[in-house]
């Protein structure tokens, strides 16, 4: 089992970077490849806000129907990585609230994930449709900032 570890990064908000993929046959496959592309070509661990532009020509029987990504962003590397459990103790932190963020970032993980969170013998089952936990999870932020802002 992989050890779970926490990192800061560093952004470069003075180069903008991009890159675009060749024609793929599906949207997804173009996006990855836009993104690796931006990754290794610029040397960066990351991209930080990343705006895709989806160009998609018409299929025409069997002719056509191919995709291309644009993607745009700031490049950051990874920096003053660190254990998990250490920063839990260095910070004096709640681990339930850690806890909880596993479980948020699990329900967004899709089918056949190699992901080992939340912990063995835990009674947590991520959602079958990620999509349908992302909208949960936006909703339920959505309400309790609602709920924040009435008391505050």
């Amino acid at each position: 089992m992989a050890t779970p570890v926490v990192a800061d990064i560093s952004v470069d908000f003075s180069k903008k970077i991009s890159a675009t993929s060749d024609k793929k046959k599906t949207v997804s496959a173009a996006k990855d490849q836009a993104y690796y592309k931006a990754v290794t070509e610029n040397s960066i661990d990351v991209l930080v806000d990343p705006i895709y532009n989806i160009e998609q020509t018409d299929k025409i029987l069997f002719w056509g129907g191919k995709v291309t990504a644009s993607i745009s962003g700031f490049g950051a590397k990874y920096t003053n990585t660190r254990k998990l459990n250490d920063v839990v103790r260095d910070y004096n932190m709640d681990t339930s609230s850690v806890k909880n963020f596993k479980k948020l970032y699990d329900m967004q993980v899709t089918a056949g994930s190699t992901n080992n969170y939340p912990a063995e013998g835990s009674s947590f089952q991520p959602a079958s449709n990620p999509r349908k936990s992302k909208i949960a999870i936006l909703a339920g932020l959505a309400i309790g900032l609602t709920i924040l802002r009435t008391i505050l």
